[in-house]
């Protein structure tokens, strides 16, 4: 999982990494408002669990609304690859 913010743009984009694709987001603005020149304030919180033997991630946006408000944004649930270590591997 990369993380960068310098864009400040709400983006998704992935690349190839030794056991899958890997998810690179970029974070959008904490606090633009509505009508600025790059995309409305926003915070993105994410949550990790162990599904099925993988690291699944669950990233929920909020994000400042047209009236000025919190209103929710996309949720967005993907795995990583090859993070959890191997049950059946000695050690």
């Amino acid at each position: 999982l990369v993380l960068h913010g310098h864009a400040h743009r709400a983006t998704l984009s992935w690349i190839d990494g030794p056991k899958g694709r890997i998810p690179v987001l970029g974070a959008p603005s904490g606090s633009a408002p509505t009508g600025a020149p790059i995309e409305p304030g926003a915070w993105r919180l994410f949550r990790f669990s162990h599904e099925d033997g993988k690291l699944r991630v669950t990233l929920s946006e909020r994000r400042i609304g047209r009236d000025g408000g919190v209103e929710p944004g996309p949720t967005l649930v993907f795995d990583l690859p090859g993070l959890l270590p191997n049950p059946d591997a000695a050690g």
